[in-house]
């Protein structure tokens, strides 16, 4: 079963509440044991997640971990070690944390930042990645603890969201004019990712490493191959720019957290939507659970609660990442004849294949006995409602659909999203 599918029922929601002010970002640690949230409160706070024969009625009380001095806007989990993740803040510092002692383990200062927004692990966690409101990527020796190099784009890229390939050998960025593909360690170009006609605010990796989903201003999220660079899948639902997204454990569905105040969760290879949550308020980050079927999400909201929503059901295990290859150079975004796919169906379709899982007992919450039913905003698509294709839209070969060449008929003028940071969470600009 799926998100919106029969043996789910309906979903259940429950709010994880500590943080005295608004949650900017929460996200689930590497092995879904754990959940870490941070806000304008100045801290990162975990809470357990627990789940297999640990799965308990009731949320573990959450570790308050103290000492920054500003909002925490941005944090990221270690890629191996479900205890260990790193914040960041406009005090210009980076901490890495250790939830199990519940001690900071390291503080690196960002000397002559211009304000960090985003912070990523390198695979295997021997290196730190921190971009910045100058449009710069700082690296920092997770060993060592201290800055490595700068890297200063200018006016050559808009650094928004990125992240590392499966085998560290690239990165994608995400940037006013599409997703960069770089070479890493040398940051040369690589390809680019280009058909939205926005800025590309958001990224997210699926497990195996072989599709990206791309969150953007144009209120559209695409979903590209990349092995062959090409757009697989295009989610148009939303009404408002796209500030989140990410993957579900098997790779079968995407999420996808919108100023619209909703959350979209729609298959990763049609596009087609599976279930619409009305949040209530924009959505400032998206996270599902690498083990689970569990969502976390933080939200412009005054309750300054994490909200969780899901059935928890074990996943299969991670398939196995590939070895990312340098793409070739073609004049467009189509794959090369040498490239092409061998079987008749799209690759996505594979996940058909995925163990089946018997479901939870219908009505049985996940987190606590006060968990209560969700229902969608009957104002927004349906559980499981084929969303129509707006005439922009392009239909690329069978079982893909090309990222068109406008946004859907119902969003605000160009001057108002087209180019530039998507706004912080309470309307000031800067953040993603």
């Amino acid at each position: 079963g799926g998100w919106g599918g029969a043996p789910w029922g309906a979903l259940y929601t429950h709010e994880l509440v500590g943080h005295t002010k608004k949650v900017h970002v929460a996200k689930f640690s590497c092995d879904g044991r754990r959940i870490a949230s941070g806000g304008m409160d100045a801290s990162v706070r975990v809470w357990g997640a627990r789940h297999g024969a640990e799965r308990s009625t009731r949320p573990t009380r959450e570790t308050v971990l103290s000492g920054h001095t500003r909002t925490v806007d941005m944090l990221a989990w270690h890629p191996t070690d479900g205890s260990v993740l790193a914040s960041t803040t406009t005090d210009k510092t980076v901490r890495v944390w250790d939830a199990g002692t519940r001690k900071c383990t390291a503080t690196i200062k960002l000397e002559g930042c211009a304000g960090p927004l985003n912070v990523a692990w390198a695979p295997g966690g021997g290196e730190l990645c921190v971009g910045t409101m100058a449009d710069e990527l700082i690296f920092i020796d997770a060993h060592e603890k201290k800055v490595t190099r700068k890297v200063e784009f200018g006016d050559k890229y808009q650094v928004n969201e990125f992240t590392w390939s499966r085998d560290g050998k690239l990165m994608y960025l995400t940037t006013d004019e599409g997703v960069e593909v770089l070479h890493y360690p040398s940051l040369e170009r690589a390809h680019t990712l280009r058909g939205h006609t926005g800025t590309c605010y958001c990224l997210a990796l699926d497990r195996a490493g072989t599709r990206l989903a791309v969150g953007s201003a144009d209120a559209l999220v695409s979903v590209w191959d990349l092995d062959e660079y090409v757009c697989v899948a295009t989610y148009a639902g939303a009404t408002s720019q796209v500030r989140s997204v990410s993957f579900s454990a098997d790779g079968a569905h995407v999420a996808a957290g919108s100023e619209d105040h909703s959350i979209a969760v729609f298959d990763a290879a049609t596009g087609e939507s599976a279930y619409v949550l009305a949040t209530g308020a924009g959505v400032n980050c998206v996270s599902f659970s690498p083990a689970d079927r569990l969502m976390a999400i933080a939200l412009e909201a005054e309750s300054a609660a994490v909200r969780v929503y899901g059935h928890a059901e074990a996943q299969p295990p991670p398939p196995k990442a590939r070895q990312s290859q340098a793409p070739q150079a073609h004049a467009s975004n189509a794959p090369h004849a040498s490239h092409a796919p061998q079987h008749a169906q799209p690759r996505a379709h594979q996940h058909a294949h995925a163990p089946q899982h018997a479901p939870r007992a219908h009505g049985q919450p996940i987190l606590d006995a006060r968990a209560m039913p969700f229902t969608p905003n009957p104002s927004l698509p349906a559980p499981g409602h084929n969303i129509h294709m707006p005439p922009q839209m392009q239909q690329g070969p069978p079982g893909r659909l090309l990222v068109g060449q406008g946004p859907p008929p119902n969003m605000p003028p160009p001057q108002q999203w087209q180019r530039g940071r998507p706004p912080m969470p309470g309307g000031i600009p800067g953040r993603y």
